[in-house]
């Protein structure tokens, strides 16, 4: 699906939108170097329970809460899986609350790559992920002010994920945060499982530059 340039009404929210092996889904801007907007809503786009989706050099702004929220729609054995999200800006979402430029929960084997997150809810986070599994975080941008919450955080149960060549600028309080305080029932998997749990487990950041934040 092909977005042309010009300017989008937010709010939209798909379900259950499923690729398959080598046949991705793919959401994207008919030209790159005019990338569409999508603006406004309670959230600009949300994605529950997909799986082999791209988004591609998309803009997203004005959104009440979280410019981008994808999940596995409260479905905890199920997750979402095999997602990319490649040349995305998310800017100016979020009021003082806890809103975030990109939200991921029950996400795994998913890549954010050559993606700009600017000015998210004031309590919230650039990218955010709960109990997310084997993702990448490559080549991003992302950039704030010294006081607002986190640039990126894994927390949930988030395990295997690789944080590289990110540029931080005043990118919140703590420019990554590795663990979180989750509620319990919001874990993934959940905490009844057999398998060993913390907030955060095998996070690699390297490569990265940081300038401002207190942490």
């Amino acid at each position: 699906f092909l977005f042309e340039p010009g300017e989008y009404t937010g709010g939209m929210h798909f379900r259950q939108i499923k690729g398959e092996v080598g046949k991705p889904i793919v959401i994207a801007a008919a030209d790159p170097k005019h990338p569409p907007v999508i603006r406004g809503g309670t959230t600009c786009l949300q994605l529950s329970d997909v799986a082999y989706l791209e988004l591609r050099n998309l803009r997203f702004t004005g959104a009440r809460m979280n410019g981008v929220n994808i999940d596995d729609g409260g479905s905890y054995d199920t997750p979402t899986h095999h997602i990319l999200l490649h040349g995305l800006t998310v800017i100016d979402v979020g009021s003082d609350g806890n809103h975030d430029g990109i939200k991921l929960s029950g996400v795994d084997d998913f890549r954010v790559e050559d993606c700009t997150v600017e000015r998210w809810g004031k309590r919230g986070q650039g990218i955010d992920m709960v109990g997310c599994h084997n993702g990448v975080i490559e080549g991003c941008l992302v950039r704030f002010a010294d006081d607002t919450g986190s640039g990126v955080q894994a927390k949930g149960g988030s395990r295997a994920i690789e944080i590289r060549r990110c540029r931080f600028e005043h990118a919140g309080a703590r420019a990554i945060n590795i663990g979180g305080s989750t509620g319990l029932e919001y874990f993934r998997p959940p905490l009844q499982s057999c398998q060993a749990h913390a907030e955060a487990e095998d996070i690699t950041v390297e490569g990265c530059t940081f300038i401002g934040s207190s942490t």
